[in-house]
């Protein structure tokens, strides 16, 4: 997973750019390979968000709403900074 693929995920989910539907738009279809070549682990999607904060590129709130399926806690929405906006434009 790229820092542009990531990017362009988030660009695409925004309002509702969160881990778990982040997580699943690089799920790959299962299959004979599924296991081995499913995608990125949740770990792995946290690491890229993370990066891509530190760098200014995403921006993330905490919803004011707590879920029950999360133990009652918020949601962590992330967000493209203009900065990210821009390096989208840029590449192809």
């Amino acid at each position: 997973m790229t820092d542009e693929e990531m990017l362009n995920v988030v660009a695409a989910l925004e309002p509702e750019a969160y881990a778990n539907p982040i997580f699943h738009a690089f799920k790959r279809p299962p299959g004979r390979l599924g296991r081995i070549f499913g995608g990125p682990s949740f770990g792995g999607i946290y690491n890229k968000l993370d990066s891509l904060e530190r760098r200014g590129l995403l921006r993330s709130e905490l919803s004011a709403e707590t879920f029950s399926e999360r133990g009652n806690r918020p949601r962590r929405y992330y967000f493209l900074t203009d900065n990210g906006r821009q390096l989208r434009l840029q590449r192809p």
